[in-house]
């Protein structure tokens, strides 16, 4: 996965080598190793991976709702996103 272009993992995804859950579980367990780089702020698992779920269904159904139904995507922390805390990194709007 790693390495991968956005176009392999598409590919990968409608072929079924890769599940959207698989593909999230390695996404998270990434971030969790790089963790010193403070690369994130928000860490939503549990919300990743019910759409991951969902995205998984609607692909096995031949529901998909897009091209990259199923592939996770980070937000910067500066736009606001409904349900997720937006800081914008300041202490100021915690």
């Amino acid at each position: 996965m790693r390495g991968w272009t956005l176009k392999e993992v598409t590919r990968a995804l409608q072929e079924g080598q890769i599940s959207p859950t698989e593909l999230c579980q390695r996404c998270l367990s990434l971030i969790k190793k790089t963790a010193f780089l403070n690369a994130y702020i928000t860490v939503p698992e549990e919300l990743a991976m019910q759409q991951a779920t969902a995205a998984e269904q609607r692909l096995q159904r031949g529901e998909s709702i897009g091209p990259l139904d199923g592939v996770p995507v980070a937000v910067k922390d500066n736009f606001s996103t409904a349900g997720i805390e937006t800081t914008c990194a300041s202490n100021m709007l915690k």
